[in-house]
């Protein structure tokens, strides 16, 4: 399925029938846009449309075979649950006896069973998800569209989405795309990951990919957590640039395409990537680069250790650690020395803006 839209700079994002993908932003406003042009509920720029091979520019939404799950379409109040599942049964001009049982059918999937005949506002955040599910996979569609679909749950109950969700898409084998701006829940999610910025996707690969490959700054930075250091090239040998960073230090890291000698860039490396030294001052071998911090805050994390230096030219950088019960983490004021393999850090041409 392809979906380019000139308003969001001919953004065209292709998936397979039965796959999971979730598109991550910042902006819930940029996803509901985008949520509105696939669904028809906005007239897009031209450009093709296409779903499961068909055309569906031109159609009125409820001809474009997608399923929403939207907390802006909630229930309708004045109905049961049961009714709303067959409002949209109904207008395929379906027989009460087949809405009946299609109904039943989707109330089994959700788990909804016994909430058949009670108000919308007589169910719990988390029964709302799955009768908005429920509805939304009523007409059978080719496209199922999660917009920001866990807003609103408390953590248990989004566990218990992923777990309904993971179960039902693969047994159903519905296309579906998920549109985020949690990293958490895109991960979850259990597919590839499609990143946007400023309109347009700037990648789209599986976490691994998008963890240790960053494509752009903004994955580098936004999804990969990374520290984005600024400098200049000193020079590109065998892929790996030579970079000079504010404070005078020199630092590596994989050459971005496009990528010039000489030219201001931004230096990408993830926290738990940088191996931090204290104590003595160490010597470096030819090709090793040290950099000189001193340690401003050490949070405990649960699962990791946050450490935050600052460098000599006054900015910060963080480092992630795993905890070790048998070693006591520095104080604040301990000088330390950073390093990082060059192929865990990426150095991308310097951005317009992050």
């Amino acid at each position: 399925m392809t979906f380019p839209f000139l308003a969001f700079d001919s953004l065209a994002l292709e998936m397979s029938r039965g796959e999971r993908v979730a598109l991550l932003a910042e902006s819930a406003a940029e996803l509901a846009r985008l949520s509105d042009l696939i669904t028809g509920q906005l007239v897009p720029s031209p450009g093709a449309q296409r779903l499961a091979g068909t055309e569906i520019g031109a159609l009125p939404p409820w001809r474009r075979a997608i399923g929403l799950v939207s907390p802006r379409f909630p229930l309708l109040h004045r109905l049961d649950l049961a009714a709303n599942l067959a409002l949209p049964l109904r207008a395929r001009s379906l027989d009460r006896a087949t809405c009946a049982a299609r109904v039943n059918h989707l109330l089994a999937l959700t788990r909804l069973d016994s909430a058949a005949r009670r108000q919308p506002r007589a169910l719990s955040a988390e029964e709302t998800f799955r009768a908005l599910l429920a509805r939304a996979l009523a007409p059978e569609p080719s496209l199922l569209l999660l917009e920001t679909p866990f807003d609103g749950l408390e953590p248990a109950a989004r566990r218990r989405a992923d777990s309904l969700l993971g179960t039902l898409l693969p047994a159903l084998n519905i296309t579906t795309l998920l549109l985020t701006t949690e990293r958490e829940d895109a991960l979850r999610f259990g597919g590839r990951i499609a990143i946007l910025a400023d309109g347009r996707v700037v990648q789209i690969a599986d976490p691994a990919t998008l963890f240790d490959r960053p494509a752009h700054p903004r994955v580098a930075v936004g999804f990969g957590g990374a520290n984005a250091l600024p400098g200049q090239v000193q020079d590109i040998v065998d892929d790996i640039a030579r970079v000079r960073l504010r404070d005078g230090a020199e630092a590596e890291g994989i050459a971005s395409p496009g990528l010039m000698p000489d030219a201001p860039c931004l230096l990408c490396v993830r926290p738990d990537r940088i191996a931090p030294h204290f104590g003595p001052a160490l010597f470096t071998e030819d090709g090793e680069h040290l950099l000189a911090a001193t340690l401003q805050e050490t949070l405990h994390m649960g699962d990791h250790i946050r450490l935050r230096f600052r460098l000599a030219d006054g900015s910060d950088l963080v480092v992630s650690r795993p905890p070790l019960q048998s070693q006591r983490p520095p104080r604040p004021g301990a000088r330390a020395q950073l390093a990082w393999p060059a192929a865990q850090a990426v150095a991308f041409p310097m951005p317009r803006e992050l």
